[in-house]
């Protein structure tokens, strides 16, 4: 008789052929946010857990976009591995059609492949697997598939406030590092809006106006060159960052402009908090007041994401290293990031996360996106493995 892992093995090197095709089947369907269309994979993902007798339900969050959620095995702990049913947009470049998958040296290309369609065939292609151990799991698994990952209000956030869905830990398939590293932290994300005014006049009298998108391209030169001071965090490799994302201002090139607003992306630190950047904002502002002494920048914060750094001491992460050396012959390495994905919802709400998956982080959002077949078989087993370790009532 076969132990589990033997028969887990054997189980994902047969069902290749399945993971491909439902990963294609899922790729085309054209899910890009905005606007969505969550409910074509929904559709998918409801005919697989009826036809594999796995029980599930779907909730519409507060928006009215759906969401599936499987479950097998009932009890404690309750153990998420949460993935998402839209995907980013499609954008120029591509050299085959987005949502007309083709497979080619071992890899499979068409928008969401990687992010994360071909993660989520690969786990439902397991969930049949799993299905017949049901009847060994002392703890209970939960596999939501939600709507707005890419953009909009993530409605994983709304499924754990309402405490839809309670779960005690959680991987999240969701970040791309060949299944070599997993993400134990997130940076902050700031979202700032930087508001300049001045007083409109006409273009051939501009003395007569004050033109307010000079002090905010001052600032923001400023901000680009200096950076921002910051004491290192041990858990990130580098320091924050700032993206100048939007910037508009004025109403015609004949009027001296009376409004400018940009929009930055700060990723800090948990040595950092959004109040001391802001004070660093100010400190620049003061610092070229004498040549804009009109000019006062206003500041608002569009969205705060706290960040946060597991121990690494969790006993989560020691499993995935344990069966990572057994699947990849290596020990998957804890790492902090600077991107952020729905494991910080469920870290700040008390759940620890981790983010664990197959693929390239350079390809998620980019034209010709793609996901390498043996690593959505890799990614199979090894979940397998780790999920039989937290909810298995026989130890491996």
């Amino acid at each position: 008789m076969l132990s589990f892992p033997q028969e887990l093995k054997k189980y994902v090197k047969s069902s290749r052929r399945k993971i491909i095709d439902l990963t294609c089947f899922l790729v085309k369907q054209d899910t890009a946010n905005p606007p969505g269309h969550e409910e074509r994979v929904v559709k998918i993902v409801k005919d697989f857990f009826k036809r594999e007798r796995i029980k599930f339900k779907i909730v519409k969050d507060d928006a009215g976009k759906p969401n599936i959620i499987g479950y097998l095995g009932k009890g404690r702990p309750r153990f998420l591995v949460g993935f998402h049913s839209d995907v980013a947009p499609v954008g120029q470049g591509w050299k085959t059609a987005p949502f007309q998958p083709v497979i080619k040296k071992g890899k499979i290309f068409g928008r969401g492949a990687l992010d994360n369609k071909g993660p989520l065939a690969s786990f439902l292609v397991l969930m049949k697997f799993l299905k017949n151990q049901e009847q060994t799991f002392k703890g209970q698994l939960i596999v939501p598939v939600v709507a707005n990952e890419e953009i909009g209000k993530n409605s994983l956030v709304y499924l754990v406030k309402q405490k839809i869905i309670k779960p005690d830990l959680a991987i999240v398939p969701d970040i791309g590092r060949h299944l070599k590293e997993m993400s134990i932290g997130e940076k902050g994300k700031l979202v700032l809006r930087v508001t300049s005014s001045g007083k409109s006049a006409h273009a051939f009298q501009p003395w007569l106006g004050h033109n307010a998108i000079l002090p905010l391209a001052k600032f923001l030169l400023i901000l680009q060159q200096k950076g921002l001071k910051y004491k290192p965090d041990k858990s990130f490799i580098d320091g924050p960052t700032i993206n100048i994302g939007t910037i508009k201002g004025g109403e015609a090139s004949n009027n001296v402009p009376d409004w400018a607003e940009a929009e930055l992306d700060i990723r800090y630190l948990p040595t950092q908090t959004a109040q001391d950047i802001l004070k660093q904002f100010q400190k620049i502002q003061v610092g070229f007041k004498k040549a804009y002494p009109y000019c006062h920048l206003k500041f608002d914060i569009l969205r705060d994401a706290k960040p946060f750094v597991l121990s690494k001491n969790l006993p989560l992460i020691k499993i995935i290293q344990a069966e990572s050396e057994k699947v990849l012959s290596r020990p998957t390495k804890p790492v902090a990031q600077g991107g952020g994905t729905i494991a910080r919802t469920l870290v700040h709400s008390g759940i620890p996360a981790i983010g664990l998956a197959p693929g390239d982080e350079d390809i998620f959002h980019v034209p010709n996106e793609y996901v390498e077949i043996q690593e959505l078989l890799d990614f199979a087993e090894l979940i397998g493995l780790i999920i039989y370790r937290i909810i298995g009532k026989n130890k491996l």
